[in-house]
C-alpha cells in the first residue's frame, strides 16, 4: 500500500541572486501559480545563497504523479513570462520525486585502484542517468562527489 504522499519537486537556477531576491522574483510567482493545483496538500519551498530554488509539492495519497507532474509543469510553463530571463533561459525542471531514500548503492574501489574523483566521474558519466531511466525511479542523487576541473591558456598569437 501507499504510505508516502506523492510528490513533485521544481527546481530552477538564478545565478548570483541572493535568496531574498529568488523569493520574491522566481518562488512568489511560482507558489501563486502551482498553489490549488488538484489533489495537493502542501508546499514547501528552499532558496539558496548560490542561486538555487527548490520547490516540493506535496500531494494527496492515491494521486496519479504523472498527471500531478503534468498539471504543475503547465502551470510552471504559464508562469514563466513574470520569472526573470535568466531563469528561463536556463531553464526549470519538474521532476516526479519521494521524500524518502529508497535505495543507497555505495560505489568503491576495493584495491583504491581508483580515488574518489575518479569514481564520482564514472557515476556521473555511466550510472546517474542509467538507474534515472528505470521504471519508478523519480530522482537520482549523487553523494560526496567532486567534479574534475579543466584549466586552458590561450595562445594570444594563436587566437
Amino acid at each position: 500500500p501507499e504510505v508516502v504522499p506523492p510528490t513533485v519537486v521544481v527546481r530552477a537556477n538564478f545565478p548570483g541572486a541572493n535568496p531574498k531576491v529568488i523569493g520574491e522574483t522566481v518562488a512568489a510567482p511560482l507558489e501563486q501559480a502551482i498553489t490549488g493545483v488538484e489533489n495537493m496538500l502542501y508546499m514547501s519551498s528552499q532558496s539558496t545563497a548560490d542561486g538555487k530554488i527548490t520547490l516540493t509539492i506535496t500531494f494527496a495519497l492515491g494521486t496519479d504523479l504523472d498527471n500531478a507532474q503534468v498539471q504543475v509543469q503547465n502551470r510552471v510553463t504559464r508562469t514563466q513570462p513574470k520569472l526573470p530571463e535568466e531563469v528561463t533561459r536556463i531553464g526549470i525542471t519538474v521532476d516526479k520525486a519521494s521524500p524518502d531514500l529508497t535505495m543507497v548503492v555505495h560505489l568503491t574501489s576495493p584495491d583504491n585502484r581508483y580515488d574518489m574523483l575518479y569514481l564520482s566521474n564514472y557515476a556521473i558519466l555511466n550510472i546517474k542517468d542509467e538507474l534515472a531511466r528505470l521504471g519508478g525511479v523519480g530522482d537520482v542523487q549523487l553523494f560526496g562527489m567532486g567534479d574534475y576541473s579543466l584549466r586552458v591558456w590561450l595562445d594570444p598569437n594563436k587566437t
